[in-house]
Parts: C-alpha cells; structure tokens; sequence
C-alpha cells in the first residue's frame, strides 16, 4: 500500500479510485478544521468536523465564524494536547512545564485564566474544549440545541429509521 505525504494509510478502494479519497478538512465552506464525524458508514459520506457536525446546512456560517473566531483558543487547546510539537526541554526545564507557563500566560491575555489547571494540561484542554463548546455551537431555530446536547448518533439512527 502507498502512503499520503501525511502519514494516512490510503485504502484499498481508494488506490482503485483516486477520486472518491475522503478530503481531511471538514465538508463545510470555509471550516478548516478535520472532518471526523459522517453519518454514513461506507466511507463515501461527507465528513464534519464536530461543530458543524448534525447541523443544519443554513447554520454552517455562522458556526464557521465563530471557529474562526475562536482561532487563538484553539491553538492554546493545540499547545496543550501536544506540547511538544510546539516546545523543546532542555536540562532546566521539560516541554511540559514550558507549555504549562505558556498556556497560563495565553489565557491569562484572553481573560481566561480560569480554564488554567496549573501543571496539569489535560484538564486544561478539558476546560478550553467547553469553553470553545459553549463559543461555537449554536440554538437552533426549533430551540433545540445542536449537536451538543443531545445524542447526536440515536437522533440519526431515528432519522434513518423514519422515527423522527
């Protein structure tokens, strides 16, 4: 098997027909972001990134501006999930510790020193996801909050099965 520049496994069917590969990015305009959610399952599905994912198509925009939006909260979130694509140790200092002050610092400019838990970067990454959770989804005009709060995967088995 070939491989993608990136280090994506390509697959059979795809060698077959190069064509029909799955893009990377999210299916909505404009989005950016990695598509890792479809509602189908044979691999030829759209993909969304879990924002837009279960929206309705005229509520992408408005999604899409908020990620946008929200840019510099995602990169701190990136910092915290993989510190060390972004810092380098030295014999004084791990990465981990350099990506902690860092973050603090980030967030402390944006206001958001709250969401810091000092020396511990995955309950800040816990506390930016629900940050950028409650920043970027949005009502929708029924009232219902999309996707969010609800179980997004039973709400399409019932879709699929005509049951709501």
């Amino acid at each position: 098997m070939s491989q993608f520049k990136k280090g994506f496994v390509k697959t059979e069917r795809q060698e077959e027909n190069p064509s029909q590969a799955q893009p990377l990015n999210c299916s909505a305009y404009g989005c950016g972001l990695t598509g890792t959610l479809s509602a189908g399952t044979n691999g030829e599905s759209k993909f969304y990134c879990r924002f837009h994912f279960g929206l309705k198509p005229s509520k992408n925009d408005q999604v899409t501006v908020r990620i946008h939006q929200n840019d510099k909260l995602r990169n701190i979130f990136d910092m915290c999930t993989n510190p060390e694509k972004f810092f380098r140790g030295n014999n004084k200092t791990t990465f981990f510790a350099l990506a902690d002050k860092k973050v603090s610092e980030l967030l402390f400019e944006m206001g958001l020193n709250e969401l810091h838990s000092p020396k511990n970067l995955l309950k800040t990454r816990k506390n930016i996801i629900g940050e950028l959770d409650k920043r970027t989804f949005v009502i929708d005009d029924d009232g219902i909050p999309m996707p969010k709060d609800m179980d997004v995967g039973n709400h399409y088995l019932d879709k699929i099965n005509f049951k709501g």
